[in-house]
């Protein structure tokens, strides 16, 4: 059964063009290992600069990345996982999740950033809210209300974007 679930994930390819298990597969769940050893050996480079700045990481950030469009997510965000390393060895996970809207010829962003340990613990957040080009980073109090939207992340990556297809 785990030799199936981890096929499930190591077969599939990626951004722009990420894929989960098929719509019939017993797989319900995953671990928050599994997710990040997704992203170490099928994500994109890529460096979280900016979002890295907003949760107290600083500018040199290189990652591998995967993530879901907005077009495809229940609810309406684009989800971002990156998980940080320093050589091949991973140090921590950045999450984003990004709601874009048209407002004439404008793009409006808002959204949510997260910095956790490998093991899941939240470590720094922050909030976007902008224009593209002129978004505003907020630090975020890891209160009770953080705290819950950074649950659902997780039950995001870990449980609901299993059915989810990807897209290129």
């Amino acid at each position: 059964m785990m030799k199936f679930i981890m096929s499930a994930f190591l077969l599939c390819p990626l951004r722009g063009g990420y894929c989960a298990p098929a719509e019939n597969s017993p797989v319900k769940s995953r671990t928050l290992k599994e997710v990040t050893e997704l992203a170490l050996s099928q994500g994109e480079d890529y460096n979280v600069g900016v979002v890295g700045q907003s949760i107290g990481l600083g500018d040199a950030n290189p990652t591998k990345e995967i993530y879901y469009d907005q077009g495809i997510s229940p609810d309406g965000f684009e989800h971002v996982y990156n998980v940080l390393v320093k050589g091949s060895k991973p140090q921590g996970i950045v999450w984003s999740l990004t709601k874009k809207t048209k407002n004439g010829e404008k793009e409006f962003l808002e959204g949510f950033e997260y910095y956790l340990s490998l093991d899941g613990k939240l470590r720094a957040a922050s909030t976007s809210r902008g224009f593209r080009g002129e978004v505003k980073f907020t630090r975020a109090a890891l209160d009770s209300k953080t705290k819950d939207r950074f649950r659902k992340e997780m039950e995001f990556w870990i449980k609901d974007s299993i059915g989810l297809k990807w897209e290129k």
